[in-house]
């Protein structure tokens, strides 16, 4: 099995260290630097620590080998290191043997990269690593069992991690955390992985729906109130419209069991709904309807003038609202 097989996961982190190189190595070099942090007990290893024990290269050539042991909220801890790679001063790599007793890993693969910068060093450490197979999930089920959870039916609650992990990302989601934010929280490569997790729930949907700007064809604003006796019933039949008719440049607002009078003709419809997301499409049919207005006139096509007035008339007021709105929507933020 490959390196990247076996320790599928990987982290870094780098820095500058006010020291020349040789210095910088000799010291990380030894076990025990490293390990310091284990040595006495706290607060990051739950108040517990780890012996480090290294036979007589001292973890200086390869080959060598160290030994960790310890005890974690009742756990035994134990693991068996091996130097695999030594370049000094600019590299080295050590890796675990076996199968190591740890909280957190299946097993890993570690190393040190330098190179020099004047009288300073530029130092990286990574680590390569995989976690245990069902380890989450059995810690998961023993707190739940020694919280008694249970469901509205008081029966015992069964939990796996990813339902735990889908839970906290819809909940961000919904609290309006930006994706970008939720997708490193999650540590996913891709928007398109941030996205299978992320639900945004219907609640969501009608708060932005009722904070949004809507105007109708006279350009008057549009409110729907949440605490009205109809409310609820409102917002039902506003969402059905909302995803059976959508329209290029705005929203029908008839109910969807009723044909439409109106063929074509939604900028005089009083059922007619729009919001700023529309905007360049509002724009973009009012420099048509200018266009065909002029063209009109020098025909002497009166009637189509006349028809095509009052959507340029509606089309003024609705931009013209929406622009306030907008403007009004940035000032506050």
């Amino acid at each position: 099995m490959t390196a990247a097989a076996q320790f599928p996961l990987h982290r870094a982190v780098q820095g500058v260290v006010d020291a020349p190189i040789e210095a910088v190595f000799d010291h990380l070099d030894n076990p025990r630097h490293l390990a310091d942090h284990m040595a006495s007990p706290s607060a990051m290893m739950a108040g517990s620590s780890m012996s480090i024990e290294t036979d007589e290269r001292a973890g200086r050539t390869i080959g060598s080998r160290i030994s960790m042991r310890g005890r974690m909220l009742g756990l035994t801890l134990s693991l068996d290191e091996a130097v695999t790679e030594r370049e000094p001063p600019r590299h080295k790599a050590w890796q675990t043997l076996g199968q190591p007793r740890l909280v957190v890993m299946a097993g890993y693969r570690m190393g040190l990269d330098l190179e020099p910068l004047q009288s300073q060093t530029r130092l990286q450490v990574w680590i390569d690593y995989a976690l245990p197979p069902g380890f989450w999930a059995r810690m998961l089920g023993r707190w739940l069992a020694t919280c008694d959870i249970r469901d509205e039916h008081g029966r015992p609650v069964h939990l796996t991690p990813h339902q735990w992990r889908h839970t906290f990302a819809c909940r961000l989601i919904n609290r309006d955390v930006p994706q970008e934010v939720v997708r490193v929280l999650l540590d996913h490569d891709s928007h398109r992985m941030t996205s299978h997790y992320a639900k945004i729930t219907d609640q969501t949907v009608r708060r932005h729906w009722e904070q949004a700007t809507k105007v109708n064809v006279k350009g008057e604003r549009v409110t729907l109130d949440p605490d009205g006796p109809l409310g609820q019933a409102q917002w039902a039949k506003t969402r059905y419209g909302m995803a059976t008719q959508t329209l290029s440049n705005g929203y029908c607002g008839l109910p969807v069991q009723k044909s439409c009078p109106h063929a074509n003709a939604c900028l005089t419809c009083p059922v007619f709904l729009t919001g700023p997301e529309f905007l360049p499409e509002l724009r973009e049919q009012r420099h048509r309807t200018l266009t065909l207005i002029d063209v009109s006139t020098s025909k002497g096509h009166t009637r189509v003038v006349e028809m095509n007035q009052q959507v340029l008339t509606n089309l003024d007021r609705m931009i013209s609202q929406l622009d306030t709105g907008t403007e009004a929507t940035t000032d506050a933020g």
